[in-house]
């Protein structure tokens, strides 16, 4: 189960459990992916400092050690290769975000924030995909049409090219036939 999983906090316009849900549906995130995850965190721990109050002091120093720990992580990774801690990541960019959803400010901030590390993912987690998800939107009766003109037009070429053999191939063996 996920991290926060059947939470339900909806403060202001933002609304935790839901952005949770989409963290953990993230799979197979790569070092790219992370550090998007990674600098939406960071913004939103700058913004949970500015608006912050002192009784969270401690909070947020832990939160901002594991955002650092995980910066040097993804660092030491070509952008395309698997992060392997990327669990843990979820959780730390989830706690950052919580930290900013405590006061009324920072919820406003989030919805944007938000927005813009989701835009961010989708534009690169969906770059290699979109090829493949453009033939598959394409409708199943285009296929089998596109199918059967290719199957009609091989099997014509193999028709043309044995009625143009025919004649060769029919001398040939009446010829040796009647030795």
């Amino acid at each position: 189960m996920g991290y926060l999983a059947g939470v339900r906090a909806v403060v202001g316009g933002f609304d935790i459990a839901a952005e949770t849900r989409k963290v953990n549906a993230l799979r197979d995130i790569t070092a790219r992916t992370a550090q998007v995850l990674l600098r939406g965190a960071q913004t939103a721990m700058g913004k949970a400092r500015d608006v912050g109050t002192d009784d969270r002091v401690g909070r947020r120093a832990n939160i901002d050690g594991h955002l650092a720990w995980h910066t040097a992580a993804i660092a030491k990774l070509a952008p395309d290769a698997l992060y392997p801690s990327a669990v843990d990541l979820k959780k730390w960019v989830l706690e950052s975000f919580i930290e900013v959803n405590v006061s009324e400010e920072g919820r406003a901030f989030l919805d944007r924030l938000w927005m813009e590390m989701w835009s961010e993912i989708g534009e690169g987690v969906g770059k290699p995909f979109r090829a493949a998800l453009a033939l598959l939107s394409v409708p199943w009766w285009v296929w089998v049409a596109g199918g059967t003109a290719v199957a009609g037009a091989v099997g014509f070429g193999v028709y043309k090219i044995l009625v143009a053999a025919a004649p060769t191939v029919a001398g040939h063996y009446l010829a040796r036939s009647a030795r």
